[in-house]
């Protein structure tokens, strides 16, 4: 008898899930917004595969959403729990190579730092992990190198020694230069310290040819040391230039109220650019004013800082060869509303990206990073009984 009861209570749950799931799916389908464009000036063509992604308030209802160029506004919250989930991990660049390389690309990670393309290659890396459960964990690189024209594929697999030192290993960028295939990673050691480094492999002869440590932190007590690579998320390979970012903070033991927390002082931080082709690396020289380079990108050999203002946004010009900082150009946007709170920036593709409420709804603004050319602007209009200026939050362009 207990046992029907069970069945009877599991059938109940899950009638009430699932009709509290297309309740839902209804009402949002009934509240569905719909963005569209009005420009003010410049080329419509700039809007092409244009992806933004936002949420929209409606009462209680939060939708979040994905305009696709002009063509669709697309509601996760009226698709499957797969469809939301693909949509968080599926980048543009890695589907449009699903498209055209689905053999290839089967049972491969989506993630853009292990690929590489160019008009005749497209390169794959990963890690694979051997005793995953075991004190000392095996590591290994796999790569897989397709011509395009051929449409056959060259397989490399390679041991990573010195297992007994290495926590963890992934990958930050794969290029393939000269018949070699250069795979940069980032480890974490077991006794706290990490690495960035370069493995080079012989395409032809499908070998390993060499190693090269470029930066190294190590552990100490109360002080940490933080090691990463800024990515572009936008592109695949093709690289000349990698940013490297190093932190050192002080971990400090603070007493309030006679509790203990333990506190981070930053005393210092440096940021390095790497050569792709000849693995040599060089500080970037200080600027005279404070940047934060995490949303920072690298057109040709120049690095871009962005830096959003209260009414508009900056970009810092930085040239690798000549090892100098340039004057910065500014983008005034006096009809910006709310500052930092209601904006949002991102520079991809040699382009900038904003968005901002302005007193008469949301801009869009594009324009090229290194000539300050205005390449579209112009509004989003939110099609809704209901809009309020304040609904909409863009929080991703891509």
């Amino acid at each position: 008898m207990k046992r029907y009861w069970k069945i009877s209570l599991i059938s109940i749950v899950m009638v009430i899930v699932l009709g509290t799931y297309f309740i839902q799916s209804s009402l949002a389908a009934k509240n569905d917004v719909n963005i569209n464009f009005e420009k003010i000036s410049g080329d419509d063509a700039e809007l092409n595969d244009l992806i933004i992604y936002g949420d929209y308030q409606l009462g209680d209802m939060l939708q979040s959403f994905k305009q696709v160029s002009k063509e669709e506004t697309v509601i996760f919250n009226n698709q499957s729990f797969l469809e939301q989930l693909l949509h968080t991990t599926a980048n543009p660049v890695l589907l449009k190579l699903i498209d055209e390389h689905r053999n290839f690309m089967r049972g491969k990670d989506l993630i853009t730092n292990n690929f590489y393309e160019d008009e005749n290659l497209l390169a794959y890396a990963t890690i694979k992990s051997k005793n995953p459960f075991s004190s000392v964990r095996s590591f290994s690189f796999e790569m897989e190198v397709l011509n395009k024209k051929s449409n056959k594929t060259i397989k490399v697999e390679y041991d990573i020694p010195e297992k007994e030192r290495v926590s963890w290993i992934e990958i930050v960028n794969v290029e393939v230069i000269n018949e070699q295939i250069k795979v940069m990673s980032q480890t974490s050691l077991l006794d706290g310290g990490s690495e960035l480094s370069v493995y080079t492999f012989d395409l032809k002869a499908k070998n390993f040819v060499n190693k090269e440590e470029i930066l190294s932190t190590s552990h100490t007590e109360n002080r940490w040391e933080g090691l990463r690579v800024v990515r572009d998320y936008s592109s695949i390979g093709g690289k000349n230039y990698v940013l490297m970012l190093k932190e050192n903070s002080e971990i400090k033991q603070v007493e309030e109220n006679g509790y203990y927390y333990q506190e981070e002082e930053l005393i210092a931080k440096e940021q390095y650019v790497l050569n792709v082709e000849t693995n040599e690396y060089k500080e970037i020289k200080k600027s005279d004013e404070e940047l934060r380079f995490d949303s920072a990108v690298i057109v040709g050999s120049s690095i871009f800082v962005p830096v959003l203002l209260e009414k508009g946004f900056e970009l810092h010009q930085y040239d690798i060869e000549k090892d100098e900082w340039s004057a910065k150009e500014v983008f005034n946007r006096p009809d910006m509303k709310n500052g930092f709170e209601s904006s949002f920036l991102k520079l991809m593709n040699g382009k900038f990206y904003l968005t901002y409420l302005s007193n008469d709804g949301h801009s869009l603004f594009i324009g090229d990073m290194e000539t300050g050319e205005t390449l579209y602007e112009g509004k989003l209009k939110v099609d809704s009984a209901n809009y309020s200026e304040d609904s909409l939050n863009i929080h991703d362009i891509e």
